[in-house]
C-alpha cells in the first residue's frame, strides 16, 4: 500500500512540475503579444465617451442625427489606429495580416456605429478581406450568387457628378431582374456600344459608353453597385446621405450576370413589392484612390483619408490599362494623372 501512496505522490509531482512549465510557457507567450496590452488601452479609449456618460450612453452613440459624437469617435480611432504597435522581429505576411485583423477586431467591437454610418461596415457581415459577402437564405447556398467577389470602398457621390451613371427601376418584376446587367444597362455584347432599355431611368447614361474603355482597368476598375428601396427614400446620392464611403464591385465581375445575382454576390436581397424600386449605380473612379480595395489593412491605413482628416499625396506617376475587346490587346497610358484623362 506504501509502495502505491509514493507511486501515486511522485505521478502527482511529476504532474504538478508539467503544469508549472506550461503555465510559464503560456505566461512567456501571454507576455510576447504584442497587441495585447493595446487592445486593453484601445478598448478603454474608444469607450470613455460610454464611462463619463453613463447617464446619457445615447450621446455618445455616432449615427446621422449625432454628428459630434461621429466626430469626436472618428478622432479616438486615428489616436487607436496610430498608437497600434507593429510585430516584432522578423515580419511575414500572416503576422501582417493578423495585426490589422486584431485592429479591426477592436474598432468592430469598439466603434462599430461610426463604421457602419461612415463606411458602411456591417458586424455581422464584413469580411476585411476584400471580398463581398453575398446574401444568402442559407450559408450552405451554392447558387451563382452565394461566392463574394472583389469589393471596394469608394465616395459616397452625388448623382449630379458626371463620373456616376444612376439607373432606376420602379416596382422591378421577376423579369427585370433576370436580365443580365449588361441587357440591363443597354451595353452590347461587345461592350463597346450602349442602347439604353426604354423602360430604365437613368442619369449620365450618356457618359457610360465613355466609362467602357476603362471596363477592364486594374488600377480603378468601373464600378457597380445596386440596391432595393422604396423610391421616395432616395436623396441623389449613391449611398445614404451621412456615409462618407461606400460598398461598390467591379462591373466587369458581374456584367453578364442576372441581376438578382450580381446584386446578391453584393450583398442586397431583391425583394417583389410595388413599394420597392431597384437601384444601379455605375462609378468609373477618377484614380486609385476613388477605387480602394474593402480590407482591414486599407481602413487601417487610409482611415483619416477616408474621414476628410488628411488627403491622398499627390499622384506622381500611374499606369492605367485600357482595354479593347475587339483587338483582344492591353494598351498602357502612363504617367497621366486620372484628371487628364478623357473622362467626363
Amino acid at each position: 500500500m506504501l509502495k502505491t501512496q509514493n507511486d501515486f505522490n511522485q505521478q502527482l509531482s511529476k504532474e504538478v512540475v508539467t503544469l508549472k512549465l506550461e503555465n510559464n510557457k503560456l505566461s512567456k507567450q501571454i507576455e510576447a503579444d504584442y497587441l495585447k496590452e493595446w487592445e486593453t488601452e484601445a478598448a478603454q479609449k474608444l469607450s470613455e465617451c460610454q464611462k463619463k456618460s453613463e447617464d446619457k450612453p445615447e450621446k455618445c452613440i455616432c449615427s446621422k442625427d449625432n454628428p459630434e459624437a461621429c466626430k469626436n469617435k472618428s478622432k479616438k480611432i486615428v489616436e487607436v489606429i496610430s498608437s497600434a504597435p507593429n510585430p516584432k522581429g522578423d515580419k511575414n505576411k500572416n503576422d501582417i495580416a493578423l495585426r490589422f485583423n486584431r485592429i479591426g477586431a477592436v474598432l468592430l467591437n469598439d466603434a462599430s456605429d461610426l463604421l457602419k454610418v461612415d463606411l458602411g461596415v456591417d458586424r455581422k457581415s464584413f469580411i476585411g478581406a476584400g471580398i463581398s459577402s453575398p446574401f444568402t437564405v442559407s450559408q450552405s447556398d451554392d447558387s451563382t450568387g452565394a461566392t463574394g467577389i472583389p469589393e471596394y470602398w469608394a465616395p459616397n457621390k452625388n448623382e449630379d457628378d458626371m463620373t456616376v451613371v444612376t439607373c432606376r427601376k420602379d416596382n422591378p418584376s421577376i423579369g427585370d431582374t433576370n436580365q443580365k446587367v449588361g441587357e440591363l444597362l443597354g451595353i452590347s455584347e461587345s461592350g463597346l456600344s450602349v442602347k439604353r432599355e426604354a423602360h430604365l431611368k437613368c442619369k449620365n447614361h450618356r457618359h457610360l459608353v465613355e466609362f467602357l474603355p476603362f471596363l477592364k482597368d486594374t488600377s480603378r476598375p468601373i464600378l457597380f453597385r445596386c440596391n432595393q428601396f422604396p423610391g421616395d427614400f432616395y436623396l441623389g446620392t449613391v449611398g445614404r446621405k451621412e456615409s462618407k464611403r461606400v460598398f461598390f464591385s467591379r462591373l466587369s465581375d458581374v456584367i453578364n450576370l442576372k441581376i438578382s445575382d450580381a446584386c446578391t454576390k453584393t450583398g442586397r436581397e431583391l425583394k417583389y413589392s410595388e413599394e420597392q424600386s431597384l437601384f444601379i449605380w455605375i462609378l468609373a473612379p477618377m484614380g486609385p484612390e476613388e477605387a480602394i480595395p474593402a480590407t482591414w489593412e486599407n481602413l487601417v491605413h487610409h482611415f483619416s483619408i477616408f474621414e476628410g482628416i488628411r488627403t491622398f499625396a499627390p499622384l506622381k506617376k500611374v499606369v492605367y490599362v485600357i482595354w479593347h475587346d475587339n483587338e483582344e490587346k492591353i494598351h498602357r497610358i502612363p504617367d497621366q494623372h486620372p484628371d487628364q484623362l478623357h473622362l467626363p
